[in-house]
């Protein structure tokens, strides 16, 4: 492990300061195309697990129905549409 890790160091201390520039440059641009394409899966995942939540609320909502009054039900409805559809919207949504 430690022949390795002196190999790498060895490696860099050759590279010229363009070569090393490069190489820096490199790994940066690979370490954020690797952490935004985590973030973008990521947000799918929680799209899908709050537009599932969404919909446990409205099938419990509907069993519980007979038990609230109506306008009560009007609005919950309302509130679970307006929600479905943003979640909708982000998860259509490309950053």
């Amino acid at each position: 492990m430690t022949d390795k890790i002196k190999e790498k160091a060895d490696k860099i201390r050759a590279m010229t300061d363009e070569e090393l520039v490069a190489y820096v440059e490199n790994r940066v641009e690979k370490a954020r195309s690797e952490g935004f394409n985590k973030g973008y899966n990521l947000r799918k995942i929680d799209v899908n697990n709050l537009t599932d939540f969404i919909i446990e609320m409205e099938n419990y909502i509907n069993y519980i129905s007979t038990s609230i009054k109506h306008s009560y039900f009007d609005d919950l409805h309302k509130y679970l549409n307006g929600l479905y559809n943003l979640t909708a919207k982000l998860y259509r949504r490309d950053i």
